[in-house]
């Protein structure tokens, strides 16, 4: 950090990263060795450079105001799906993945009571995927060999005035814009290796929330805070290629259905200083989610059914906790227990790949018998429940110890499909670490990382068959990272994580990386 004057400060900060593989696990069983064939992960190659910078100014002791820029650009392969039959393998390579965003964040004191907080970006994402014959990712000449660029813009911003009606009332007031644009389109090859462009489609729409919480004190130790808001969005369009739904006609620039939405949002929570030591909290709360784009209206390679009518899905949540600290030692906790309603499950839909719908083709279409597709569909709903816990301490001068655990259950399903089972979260997850400095600038910190079985979908079947949900294996991954300081402005760090090689996967078909080890280099001016 450079420091320009009593109130302004600038930062910067360089980084460049690159792997040109990583290893899997020494007791790996190829299933394809043609995919994979273990050692090195193929195509786990990735590649990145980033640069920040920030500068703040401060002109009084109430006031900032700070502009920060980031810039990215990065490539990356993509590891083969390692139960994949060959002639469905995705030969994919991401050789652009840039990103660029710019940030205005200011706090401005209004008189003695009030205080008005701003905030302005724009964010940029450039990114490229290309799709070849095979895994020499040298030549496009078949159906599924492509190029798709993706260009995103964001820009937004929103406000929030803080008033002290009172000593012991607060009223907050907040405002929230957001302008999304989606831009794609794509290169496909012929059997030549001609390629053939279509026109850009554009997607577009705008996010709007208007929110109020007032926090009242009680008491000098219980606080009341309640809040609510509503959100909608505005759909200005929506673009696609191809045949209109429902329909096997000639490729043509269409709009899908234009469908806004608004929903609301509400929550209150008690906080009681119970004493010195002791927090208690407990909370009630009712959210929703808006459907992604990518819910609404991709059709991920003719194997999905769009749906622009799709809603928000809600969930109610309660929570009750507290933290207890003594001296050097911290204990938190926290149970809680959500309903779900109206949740996005993507169902599978007898359905025809070339009307994207279940409208059959009107004359017989190669390539277009009835299949199963899947389709984003608000038929979801159910509970989950569990509870977090963390400590922390410090033992020894120089020895600091902590440990968290999250245990949750989730029972959500959907009529249609007793098979069902929410993927992705393990039922125990928990983390253990310690941090010893012996001498000064020398930290050396050895952690573990474990995590009970969790639900994963079997990808390599067929389309027409049936889904089939199964258990991932647990694991028990350590991880050692030692770091000096070498001077103020120069630190040198090494370590290794999956210390053991255990072998383990959280999503059918990618496995984790096995025992890695890795250096790095930090300076700061």
């Amino acid at each position: 950090m450079a420091d320009d004057g009593a109130n302004r400060h600038l930062e910067r900060d360089v980084c460049t990263c690159s792997t040109d593989h990583w290893d899997l696990p020494n007791d790996f069983t190829a299933k394809v060795p043609i995919l994979e064939d273990g050692g090195a992960r193929d195509f786990s190659r990735t590649e990145d450079w980033r640069v920040n910078a920030k500068i703040g100014f401060t002109p009084n002791a109430t006031d900032e105001y700070a502009l920060s820029y980031t810039h990215q650009e990065g490539s990356k392969g993509a590891p083969l799906h390692i139960s994949d039959q060959v002639t469905t393998a995705r030969f994919w390579d991401w050789p652009s993945w840039d990103i660029s965003s710019i940030y205005f964040l200011s706090t401005t004191a209004l008189g003695d009571r009030a205080t008005l907080k701003t905030r302005a970006y724009y964010n940029k994402f450039d990114s490229i995927l290309r799709s070849f014959n095979d895994r020499t990712q040298t030549t496009q000449s078949r159906p599924y060999a492509f190029d798709s660029p993706y260009e995103d813009r964001a820009w937004g911003g929103s406000a929030e005035l803080d008033f002290a009606a009172s000593d012991a009332d607060t009223l907050r007031l907040a405002f929230h814009y957001r302008h999304d644009r989606h831009v794609e389109f794509q290169t496909s090859f012929s059997t030549a290796g001609v390629g053939s462009t279509e026109p850009r489609q554009t997607q577009t729409e705008e996010t709007f929330s208007v929110a109020l919480e007032n926090e009242l004190k009680l008491s000098p130790d219980l606080t009341f805070t309640v809040g609510g808001s509503f959100d909608w969005r505005n759909l200005i369009k929506a673009e696609e290629y191809g045949a209109p739904l429902g329909t096997s006609s000639t490729s043509v620039l269409y709009n899908y259905p234009r469908r806004d939405a608004d929903t609301w949002n509400l929550q209150g929570r008690f906080d009681w200083q119970a004493s010195d030591a002791l927090a208690l909290h407990a909370s009630l709360s009712s959210r929703a989610r808006f459907p992604t784009s990518f819910e609404r209206f991709s059709q991920r390679f003719n194997t999905a059914i769009p749906n622009p009518s799709l809603k928000a899905e809600r969930a109610t949540n309660v929570e009750i906790g507290g933290s207890w600290t003594q001296g050097k030692l911290r204990v938190e906790g926290a149970l809680f227990y959500s309903w779900v309603d109206d949740a996005i499950f993507s169902v599978l839909t007898p359905a025809y790949p070339c009307t994207a719908s279940t409208t059959p083709p009107a004359t017989a279409t190669p390539g277009c018998a009835l299949t199963n597709l899947t389709q984003s569909q608000n038929v979801g709903s159910g509970h989950y429940y569990g509870v977090e816990l963390s400590v922390s301490a410090t033992i020894l001068p120089g020895l600091d110890i902590g440990a968290n655990y999250t245990g949750i259950k989730r029972d959500l399903d959907y009529a249609a499909n007793p098979a069902f089972r929410p993927t992705g979260v393990p039922t125990h997850k928990g983390f253990a670490w310690a941090d010893w400095s012996p001498i000064d600038g020398l930290h050396i910190v050895p952690n573990i990382d474990l995590a009970s079985n969790r639900w994963t979908l079997f990808t390599a079947t067929p389309a027409s068959a049936p889904q089939r949900y199964y258990r991932t294996g647990a694991y028990v991954n350590a991880g050692l990272r030692v770091d000096y300081a070498l001077t103020e402005h120069v630190d040198i760090g090494v370590g290794g994580r999956n210390l053991f090689d255990d072998y383990y996967t959280l999503t059918d078909g990618f496995p984790e990386p096995g025992r890695t080890l890795f250096a790095n280099l930090r300076v700061r001016y």
